[in-house]
């Protein structure tokens, strides 16, 4: 709560200029073959007709990490970890970002010592996060859940073709999506203020 009010007041000070200047990262995993859910698979059918036949379908052990960099415009990287790596501060720290504010959740990778030397050396200003907080991570909230939406159902057979697909569904969300998405942050941490408001 006290950093979603810190939050607030610099936004309220710095308005769409301080917005502007932040990066926000965070990483998931994405699945070469994700199934569709019982709602999205689900058909019409009258009371008389008998339940659709389903087998029983898993996601694929496939699977890729991904470090995605975005601003309130846009996109700014989309980064497939290889194969065989590990995201841990020494590669999280070597990945390239611009600007001058980063906001990243509170994960080992990016609390670690290595990495905050390596954000100051490039003269970059980290926006805190409040721990245990997913719910006030764009990526989390937002990116990460349309992403896979799209992904679900649809199969992928090695990682540049599912590279292709998540980048295909990045390219088609337009700035507006992610000027709203910062607002949408903004409008959650107001939220968590007015929440502590009222529990005093």
């Amino acid at each position: 709560m006290v950093l979603s009010n810190q939050f607030i007041k610099k936004v309220s000070r710095g308005g769409i200029r301080f917005l502007d200047r932040i990066i926000t990262t965070d990483e998931s995993w994405f699945h070469y073959y994700d199934p569709e859910t019982k709602q999205q698979s689900s058909q019409w059918k009258n009371c008389n007709s008998p339940p659709p036949k389903k087998a029983k379908i898993t996601k694929s052990m496939g699977k890729n990490m991904f470090i995605l960099f975005m601003d309130r415009k846009g996109m700014l990287l989309t980064h497939a970890v290889p194969r065989g790596h590990i995201v841990n501060s020494e590669y999280y720290s070597k990945q390239p970002t611009e600007q001058v504010i980063l906001h990243q959740d509170n994960a080992p990778a990016h609390t670690s010592l290595k990495t905050h030397l390596e954000i100051d050396l490039l003269g970059f200003k980290c926006l805190k996060h409040p721990p245990y907080s997913p719910d006030l991570v764009p990526m989390d909230f937002a990116v990460f859940p349309h992403i896979k939406s799209f992904l679900r159902g649809q199969r992928s057979y090695d990682l540049p073709e599912l590279r292709q697909e998540v980048m295909n569904i990045i390219l088609k969300m337009k700035t507006e999506q992610f000027e709203k998405i910062f607002d949408d942050w903004l409008k959650r941490c107001k939220k968590m203020c007015c929440f502590e408001r009222r529990l005093r």
